[in-house]
C-alpha cells in the first residue's frame, strides 16, 4: 500500500497540472484523497530526526474590551496564525509561493494550541467556521483561525479609577511538551488593526512579547508565549462620570451658607437633600465599580464628599446652639428703644401710645441704618466662617489627592 504522504504527493502533482489537465483529472484527485490514511497524518506529529518541532504564532488582534459581567475579565478577538514545517507535505524544496488550500484541519497534522487563563471562547462560525489551513510546496504549513476569548486577569484595584493594570495572555500546547514542539513568537508577533490598541475604558494599551516554560513535573517542561499587556484608564472618564457630578453636590451643599441662618426650613431641606444626593450617588457609583475587598483611592474621594457634605448639616445645628452676637446686639437696641419710649410716654403726656411706637420704630430703623450690611442680614459669625473654611479645606484635600495619584509610580501619569 502507498504510504500516506505519496498519495498526497501525487494529489499535489495533479494540481500542478496546467488548467485543462487539471479539470481532467479532479475526480482522480477526489479519489487519492480518499483513500489516504487521514488518522496518520492527523495524529502523528512530524518528528522525522529527533528534532522538536518549531511552531511560530502570530496573533491579529481585531477588539479587546472588558467582560462586563464578570469582573477581573477581558475579552479579545483575534486571528491566530500558526506556522510549521511538515516534511511529510514537502514535494518541491524550492517553490515558495505554491500552496495548496484546505478547508478546516482535518486533513493534516495542527499544534495542539491552548490558552492556560482562557476562561471560555469560541471559534468564529459567521457564516462558517473561521478557520482554514495551506500547505506550501516545499513543506510549510500555515493553520489560521478566529478565536473571541474571556481571558482572566488579577487586577490590583487599590488605586482604582488610577491604577494600571498589567494582565498576561498566555499560549501554550497541551500534551506537546518541549522535546516535541516549541513554541516562537513570529517576526511581526502582534498586528493590530487600528493604529494604536484601545479598549474600552481604558485610553492606553501596551504590549510586549516573552517567552516562558512551565514544568509539570514528570509531564516535562512546556513552552509559553507570553503577550503582557499593560492597561491604561481613561481618566476623563472617570473624572466626569464620577469625580466632577461629587464635586457638585458638596459646592452645592455649602449654599446654606449664605441664606439667613433663621430660615430653619429651607436651610434644613437643602442640607438633607444634598446628604441623600451624595449618598445615593456614591452608592451607585460602588455599585458599578469593580470589587477590590479593601477600600479603593474612589472610596476615600466618596467617603470624603459624604464627610464634606453631613459637616455642612451640621454647621446649622451648631448655628443655632451659638448665640448670634450682631443679633443680640440689634435685639438689645430694640429692647433700648423700646424702654425709651416708655418713658417718653410717663414723662410727657402729650404723646400718643401711636407717638411712643412710631418714634421707637424710627430709631430703631435709624440705628439699624448705622449698622454694617453684614449685620442687617442678621449673618451668623459661624457662617462667615463657614464660607472660608469648608471651600479652602475641600480645595486642599483635591489637590493633595489627584497630586497623591498622579505622581505615585503606580498610577496613571
Amino acid at each position: 500500500m502507498m504510504p500516506c504522504w505519496k498519495l498526497l504527493q501525487a494529489a499535489v502533482v495533479a494540481l500542478a497540472c496546467s488548467p485543462v489537465e487539471l479539470a481532467l483529472n479532479a475526480t482522480y484527485i477526489t479519489s487519492l484523497l480518499k483513500q489516504m490514511e487521514l488518522k496518520h497524518v492527523t495524529n502523528v506529529p512530524p518528528i522525522e530526526t529527533g528534532q522538536p518541532i518549531n511552531v511560530y504564532i502570530q496573533m491579529s488582534i481585531l477588539d479587546m474590551f472588558p467582560y462586563q459581567s464578570i469582573h477581573m475579565h477581558y475579552s479579545a478577538d483575534f486571528y491566530l496564525k500558526l506556522r510549521w514545517f511538515d516534511y511529510r507535505l514537502a514535494f518541491n524544496s524550492s517553490d515558495n509561493s505554491s500552496y495548496v488550500p484546505l478547508k478546516g484541519k482535518s486533513m493534516i497534522w495542527i499544534p495542539d494550541i491552548v490558552f492556560p487563563n482562557g476562561r471560555q471562547g469560541f471559534l468564529q462560525k459567521v457564516p462558517y467556521d473561521n478557520e482554514g489551513s495551506h500547505f506550501y510546496l516545499n513543506g510549510t504549513v500555515v493553520h489560521v483561525q478566529r478565536v473571541t476569548l474571556v481571558s482572566f486577569c488579577l487586577m490590583e484595584l487599590h488605586f482604582y479609577p488610577f491604577d494600571i493594570q498589567n494582565c498576561t495572555f498566555e499560549i501554550s500546547t497541551m500534551t506537546h511538551s518541549k522535546e516535541y514542539i516549541r513554541l516562537h513568537w513570529d517576526h511581526t508577533p502582534i498586528v493590530h488593526q487600528n493604529s494604536k490598541l484601545e479598549m474600552k475604558e481604558f485610553n492606553i494599551v501596551k504590549y510586549e512579547t516573552a517567552i516562558a516554560e512551565k514544568s509539570f513535573g514528570r509531564d516535562g517542561i512546556y513552552d509559553t508565549l507570553q503577550l503582557k499587556f499593560r492597561f491604561y484608564r481613561f481618566l476623563a472618564l472617570y473624572f466626569l462620570r464620577d469625580f466632577f457630578p461629587c464635586i457638585l453636590i458638596v459646592v452645592l451643599s455649602w449654599m446654606t451658607f449664605w441664606i439667613d441662618y433663621s430660615s430653619t426650613p429651607a436651610r434644613v431641606a437643602m442640607g438633607i437633600t444634598t446628604v441623600l444626593t451624595i449618598v445615593t450617588m456614591t452608592n451607585n457609583i460602588r455599585s458599578t465599580s469593580p470589587p477590590a475587598g479593601l477600600f479603593r483611592s474612589i472610596d476615600y474621594y466618596l467617603l470624603m464628599c459624604n464627610l464634606f457634605v453631613f459637616a455642612a448639616l451640621l454647621e446649622y445645628a451648631l448655628v443655632g446652639l451659638v448665640p448670634n452676637k450682631a443679633y443680640k446686639k440689634r435685639k438689645r437696641s430694640r429692647k433700648r428703644n423700646k424702654k425709651k419710649g416708655t418713658e417718653l410716654c410717663t414723662i410727657n403726656n402729650v404723646y400718643t401710645h401711636k407717638d411712643i411706637f412710631s418714634q421707637a420704630m424710627h430709631e430703631d430703623v435709624s440705628e439699624e441704618a448705622d449698622l454694617p450690611e453684614e449685620n442687617k442680614r442678621c449673618d451668623h459669625q459661624i457662617d462667615k466662617l463657614s464660607r472660608i473654611l469648608f471651600p479652602g479645606l475641600f480645595a486642599v484635600f483635591n489637590a493633595i489627592y489627584f497630586a497623591f495619584h498622579r505622581l505615585h509610580e503606580d498610577t496613571v501619569d
